[in-house]
């Protein structure tokens, strides 16, 4: 993995800081950016909510995109937010917040992939991916509370 050079520069650098913060550049194009997972799984159309905080291994630099999908068995689905072009970044290299909404009833894990912004040619490079350590199961309209270790691929 990458080491990063910005501590706490990179988590409050071009791309906003905190959970919640504005871009201008981004914003002008109605791009949002943001600390947290919040979406729902493309095509999903279920009443239950999965929520928690990830834990990330170490290494990984604050800025860098992070995306998450939620799968059962081999079938994988991103979660996508409100607007296809919001994404969400790892901010403190550590932990993050997520809420995943319209999850229908089964059994569910997650997965992540983080993603190098800063790679030339406008390339996204993944730096990493990495499976959720639990099974999660929801029924019709429950909301589960979980906290997933994503440290080993």
């Amino acid at each position: 993995m990458r080491s990063g050079a910005g501590g706490a520069a990179g988590a409050s650098g071009a791309s906003g800081g905190a959970a919640g913060e504005v871009d201008p550049i981004l914003d002008a194009f109605g791009i949002k950016t943001s600390c947290a997972v919040s979406g729902s799984p493309f095509g999903h159309a279920g009443s239950a909510t999965i929520r928690g905080k990830g834990t990330l291994p170490a290494g990984l630099v604050p800025g860098d995109q992070l995306n998450m999908m939620i799968g059962n068995g081999g079938v994988q689905y991103g979660v996508l937010g409100e607007n296809l072009f919001d994404f969400t970044k790892i901010c403190d290299a550590t932990t993050f917040d997520f809420e995943i909404t319209k999850v229908e009833a089964g059994q569910w894990t997650l997965q992540i992939e983080v993603l190098d912004p800063d790679q030339p040619d406008d390339v996204l490079a993944t730096v990493y991916e990495a499976k959720g350590d639990v099974t999660i199961t929801v029924a019709d309209g429950e909301t589960v509370e979980q906290d997933v270790r994503f440290d080993k691929p």
